[in-house]
C-alpha cells in the first residue's frame, strides 16, 4: 500500500484541500423579481446578483475593502483623483474578455443617469471619468470624498458587460433573466418561485469557488427548511427559532453560529396620512410597545433593542445621549389624551382630532415568522392604548411595492397605514456617511420618491443639512458633532419607530462540506464562503472520482502483484 500511495497519480489529489466537486444547496425565503444590478429592490435579489457579478472592490469578512476586479488603487493628496488598475485575466461568462471599457461603460451610465435606483450618491459628485490606459481608469470628484465613501460605496458597484447592456433599450424594466457576469457563479436556470441553479465559473480569476453546482432553493416556511437541513437536502438554515436550535444541538452533523446583524427592524407609520404625521402620536405608539419583550419572544432573545436614532448602539458614531422611549403605557395614554384623541363613544377605540377611529392596517412580510409574530405583539400592545390594529401578512414583493420601495409611480404606492420593515447594510458603527444614506432627502432612500414612511417635517431638512455636511467635512471632531446632532433630531422626531437590531443564528452542516467562513456579523453563506467552502471527500458524481477509483484499483493490483512476487 505504501507503493500504491506513493506512486498513484491521484495521491496528490487526495492530499489537496480543497478540490472541485459537489452540489451545495442553500435556502432563500422568497423569490426575486429582477436580476438587474441597477434596479434590484430586495435583499433576495441582491443576494442572487452577488453570485453573478463582481465589483472592483469587495468587503471582506471584517468589512475591510479588498481588491477583486482591480489589483489596487491610488489617489492624490486631496482625495479628488482616484486611479483604479483592473485585472487582465477576467472573462465574462459568454467568453468575452472583461476590459477597462466595461468599467467605463458601467460607471459612465450611472454617472449620467441619476434616475437609476441602485446608484451610489458619489456618482453625483463626479467631475470626470477618464480611461488612462488598457488597465487604468481615473475618477475625478469635484471635491475629495473620504476613502471610506469611495471604497465602501462607489468602488463596490457591480460591473456589467458593455457588449450586452449597450443594446438594452430600457434598463429600468429589463429583468436580466439570463445574466452574463464575471462573478464566481454562472446562472444556469431560474425556476420562478422554486429555485436558482448556478454552476461554478470555470474561468473565475480568483481561487474558488470549489463547489461544482450551487442551488438556491426557495423555502418560505422555517419548519420545512429545518426538515430539509436535517435530512441533508440543504446545507444551512438561518432565522432559526430556539426550539429548532435546541433540536439541532443533538445532531452531530449540525453546527450553530450566532451573530449580531447589521439590520434594524422598524415600524413605519405612513406620515402621508393623518395622524401618523403627528410626532406626539408616533411617540405615544413607541412608548406603548414593549420592545424588550418583542426581542425576547419574537426575536428569540437575540439582538438588541434599537435606539431611536436608528444607529447601531456601538462604534465610533453612536450618540448615547438620546431619548430611549422606555415602555410606558401610562405615558403613552397621556400623550394620546393630550392630543385630544379620546374614546368618546366607549367602544374601546379612540378617535383622532377629526373624529375618525384610530384603526390601522399593519402590513408585514408573510415570509418571516419573526416579523409576523412582532406585528401580532404590536397589535396586542395597541389594545392598551385603545388603538385598533389589523395585521395584514402579505408576500414581500407586495409589501415592498406598497411602501414605495421600487420607486417610480403606480397606483398602489403608499397605499398603507403602518408597515413593519427592516433596513440593512449602512455600517453605522464605523462609517461616517451612514446617516446620509438613510436620512438625507437628497439620497435615493430618503427622497420623496422612495422615502419610507414619508417623513416630511421641518426636522427632516435640518437632519438633511447636517448629514449632507458630514460628506464634505474632513475634521473628524466636527463629523462626530454633526452626527450627534442629527441623531438627537432623529430621535426627537421619529421618522421611523425603531424596534430591534436583529441577532442571527445559522445552522450549518459539517458532514459533507467544510471551509465555511463567518464573522461576528455574518453567517456562513457569504461571498468569502463561496470562495472557500468545499467537499470534505469527493463524491461519486464529483469530477475525477472515476479516475481516482481506476487509479486506486490499478495501484492495488500492482501492489498485490509486487507482494506476491516478493513471496515467491
Amino acid at each position: 500500500m505504501a507503493f500504491i500511495m506513493t506512486f498513484s497519480p491521484y495521491s496528490t489529489v487526495l492530499a489537496q484541500d480543497p478540490f472541485v466537486g459537489g452540489t451545495l444547496t442553500v435556502p432563500m425565503g422568497s423569490d426575486a423579481l429582477t436580476l438587474n444590478p441597477f434596479t434590484w429592490g430586495s435583499v433576495y435579489e441582491s443576494y442572487i446578483i452577488g453570485h453573478i457579478y463582481d465589483a472592483l472592490v469587495q468587503n471582506d469578512i471584517n468589512n475591510q475593502p479588498t481588491p477583486v476586479l482591480c489589483t489596487g488603487w491610488t489617489h492624490n493628496e486631496t482625495l479628488e483623483k482616484w486611479i483604479f488598475t483592473i485585472r487582465e485575466d477576467v472573462y465574462w461568462s459568454d467568453g468575452e474578455l472583461m476590459d477597462i471599457y466595461d468599467v467605463n461603460y458601467t460607471w459612465y451610465l450611472l454617472w449620467t443617469d441619476p434616475a437609476i435606483p441602485r446608484r451610489s450618491w458619489l456618482f453625483d459628485e463626479i467631475f470626470d471619468i477618464t480611461v488612462l490606459s488598457e488597465t487604468q481608469i481615473q475618477v475625478e470628484f469635484w471635491w475629495g470624498p473620504k476613502p471610506a465613501d469611495v471604497l465602501y460605496d462607489f468602488a463596490t458597484t457591480w460591473i456589467v458587460p458593455q457588449h450586452i447592456w449597450e443594446d438594452i433599450t430600457d434598463i429600468y424594466t429589463f429583468a436580466n433573466e439570463e445574466p452574463v457576469g464575471c462573478g464566481p457563479f454562472v446562472l444556469e436556470e431560474w425556476s420562478h418561485g422554486s429555485f436558482f441553479r448556478f454552476s461554478r465559473n470555470d474561468q473565475y480569476y480568483l481561487d474558488g469557488p470549489w463547489v461544482e453546482t450551487k442551488i438556491v432553493q426557495i423555502i418560505r416556511e422555517i419548519e420545512a427548511g429545518y426538515y430539509a437541513l436535517s435530512v441533508g437536502d440543504i446545507e444551512l438554515l438561518g432565522a432559526v427559532p430556539p426550539e429548532l436550535e435546541n433540536v439541532a444541538k443533538s445532531d452531530p452533523n449540525i453546527e450553530i453560529h450566532e451573530y449580531l446583524n447589521d439590520y434594524i427592524m422598524y415600524l413605519g407609520l405612513n406620515q402621508r396620512r393623518y395622524p401618523n404625521d403627528e410626532v406626539n402620536f408616533r411617540k405615544a405608539v413607541l412608548h406603548g410597545i414593549n420592545r424588550s419583550e418583542i426581542m425576547e419572544i419574537a426575536g428569540y432573545g437575540r439582538g438588541l433593542v434599537a435606539p431611536a436614532s436608528m444607529s447601531l448602539p456601538y462604534g465610533a458614531y453612536y450618540n448615547p445621549d438620546i431619548e430611549q422611549y422606555a415602555y410606558d403605557v401610562a405615558l403613552a395614554n397621556q400623550l394620546l389624551d393630550d392630543l385630544g384623541f379620546l374614546d368618546t363613544d366607549n367602544d374601546k377605540v379612540r378617535e383622532d382630532g377629526l373624529g375618525d377611529p384610530l384603526k390601522f392596517n399593519l402590513g408585514v412580510s408573510a415570509e418571516y415568522q419573526e416579523s409576523v409574530d412582532t406585528a401580532r405583539m404590536i397589535q396586542n400592545y395597541m389594545l392598551a392604548l385603545n388603538i385598533s390594529i389589523t395585521v395584514q401578512p402579505v408576500i414581500w414583493d407586495i409589501l415592498w411595492s406598497t411602501v414605495g420601495g421600487p420607486g417610480g409611480s403606480y397606483a398602489s404606492k403608499y397605499d398603507y397605514d403602518w408597515a413593519f420593515l427592516g433596513w440593512t447594510g449602512f455600517w453605522s458603527d464605523f462609517h461616517p456617511s451612514w446617516a446620509y444614506w438613510m436620512f438625507s432627502a437628497n439620497r435615493w432612500w430618503g427622497s420623496d420618491n422612495v422615502n419610507i414612511p414619508g417623513w416630511n417635517s421641518s426636522v427632516r431638512w435640518e437632519v438633511t443639512t447636517l448629514v449632507d455636511e458630514v460628506l464634505y467635512e474632513t475634521d473628524e471632531a466636527i463629523v462626530r458633532q454633526k452626527l450627534d446632532e442629527a441623531q438627537v433630531l432623529i430621535a426627537e422626531d421619529l421618522p421611523y419607530l425603531p424596534i430591534r437590531i436583529t441577532g442571527g443564528v445559522t445552522l450549518y452542516r459539517t458532514d459533507k462540506f467544510t471551509g465555511w467562513i463567518m464573522g461576528n456579523t455574518t453567517g456562513p453563506d457569504n461571498w468569502q464562503s463561496w470562495m472557500a467552502v468545499h467537499l470534505i471527500e469527493p463524491d461519486e458524481g464529483a469530477p475525477g472520482f472515476e479516475i481516482m477509483t481506476a487509479v486506486l484499483a490499478v495501484g492495488f493490483i500492482l501492489g498485490i502483484t509486487y507482494f506476491r512476487k516478493r513471496r515467491k
